[in-house]
């Protein structure tokens, strides 16, 4: 718990003296990754000399290359971009920086299964270890994250690329993210629904 506040303290000083210079903040009319009850906008940081916040911390081992990506500005997809960044995590392993000089590699796949184990048994504990439907259908919109995992068949990544393909005009653009096809598009149906999509304020 202390190395993960050291780091979290660390990662904090980096951005605060990374930002202490004129940066450029870009957002996309998109949800970011959240509670439904709050609105959460993407954006993208560009520093004062021309790099992606986000890369700049990944790179140093103070971030993960983990969550909802998007078309930068410039062009590059939310694809390449994940990919990029991935990279820049390997980088920053091999390289022992931030948190990875406190990972112990031989301890690690012992450590990745308790956590499995625990998660597991979190959700046995709230009841969605076996999931549940939700009772009225979601809108694919606005639904968080946790409510995009209570769908059949839908898991971490998957909710994820439902965010990232956001904001959907009809139930049947669900068609059109990788991964859903027709059968999972008709298990999927009766527990969705889509709302007119609205630009925030």
């Amino acid at each position: 718990m202390q190395t993960a506040h050291t780091l979290g303290i660390d990662g904090k000083t980096e951005t605060k003296n990374q930002l202490s210079k004129p940066f450029t903040v870009h957002t996309a009319f998109a949800d970011a990754r959240g509670d439904s009850r709050y609105q959460r906008i993407y954006g993208f940081v560009t520093t004062s000399t021309g790099h992606d916040l986000s890369e700049l911390l990944v790179s140093k081992g103070l971030a993960r290359a983990f969550g909802v990506a998007r078309q930068r500005p410039e062009g590059t997809t939310g694809e390449e971009w994940r990919e990029h960044l991935k990279d820049l995590e390997i980088i920053a392993a091999k390289k022992d920086l931030g948190a990875w000089s406190k990972t112990d590699w031989n301890e690690l796949p012992a450590e990745r299964s308790a956590a499995r184990l625990e998660e597991a048994e979190i959700a046995a504990v709230k009841g969605t270890g076996t999931k549940s439907p939700p009772s009225t259908p979601i809108d694919l919109n606005t639904a968080s994250r946790d409510e995009l995992l209570s769908l059949p068949g839908i898991g971490e990544v998957m909710a994820l690329r439902l965010i990232e393909a956001r904001p959907f005009s009809s139930t049947d653009g669900l068609l059109e993210v990788p991964g859903i096809g027709n059968a999972t598009f008709e298990r999927l149906a009766p527990f969705v629904s889509v709302a007119k999509p609205t630009k925030p304020r």
